[in-house]
């Protein structure tokens, strides 16, 4: 009969030993699997986060560029002329003269 009791109480302490075991490698499974997941969500947050700005910045651009195309080009910007002749007075087209200091 001892026998039999000491078998059996073997037989429960294996099988506590084994799920007790199993338990802890699946919790320790399961933290090491949420802490790679939160990993990733970091990286894929920060990428985010970086598209968004690449992404602002472009459009800001094209908005720029697409409001300096609706003006005419700018030819002729500078339509006064400056002569100075030989006597070394600076006249402008307008009329003015200038004599030199």
């Amino acid at each position: 009969m001892t026998v039999l009791v000491s078998a059996g109480v073997g037989v429960v302490a294996s099988v506590l030993t084994a799920y007790v075991t199993a338990h802890l490698a699946a919790r320790q499974e399961m933290q090491r699997w949420r802490k790679d997941l939160a990993e990733k969500y970091a990286a894929l947050a920060a990428d985010r986060q970086a598209v968004l700005m690449i992404t602002k910045w472009f459009y800001l651009i094209h908005q720029c560029r697409v409001a300096i195309s609706q003006y005419p080009p700018m030819t002729n910007v500078f339509t006064s002329r400056i002569s100075v002749p030989r006597t070394g007075s600076v006249s402008m087209i307008a009329g003015s003269t200038v004599a030199p200091p």
